[in-house]
């Protein structure tokens, strides 16, 4: 078994997403670079939506995709990251009111969330782990 984490992206056109590993899913070098900033914007998230993600797998879906937040699913055992949650209106790091430093911790993802129902972020960025 890998790592579980929930990492944090932004695609293209400056939409953020949530990635979660399930534990096999790839994850960016990129990420671990950044660790303590990538928790940062999970902790920004949940203030965001008023509860802690990830304590209800449904509700995280259902509270970020509202909040303009798209978020992607590792799918077991070889993937892809599937999209779970697509926001009727999509807001970009800037409208969600992520600081400066915390946008520079996202893994930038050379892809379109919005068009993009599934992800292999191994084919796109580096990742070792």
């Amino acid at each position: 078994m890998g790592t579980e984490l929930d990492w944090f992206a932004v695609d293209s056109d400056d939409f953020l997403a949530l990635m979660s590993s399930a534990g096999y899913g790839p994850i960016p070098d990129c990420v671990f670079e950044r660790f303590d900033e990538q928790r940062c914007i999970g902790e920004f998230l949940a203030g965001l939506v008023g509860h802690r993600l990830m304590d209800d797998w449904d509700g995280t879906v259902l509270s970020l995709s509202r909040s303009g937040v798209f978020v992607y699913d590792w799918k077991h055992w070889d993937g892809p990251y599937l999209r779970q949650g697509t926001p009727a209106i999509p807001q970009q790091i800037g409208q969600l009111g992520i600081p400066p430093k915390l946008r520079e911790a996202l893994a930038v993802v050379p892809e379109r969330f919005s068009e993009s129902g599934k992800l292999r972020p191994e084919l796109l960025l580096t990742c070792t782990r």
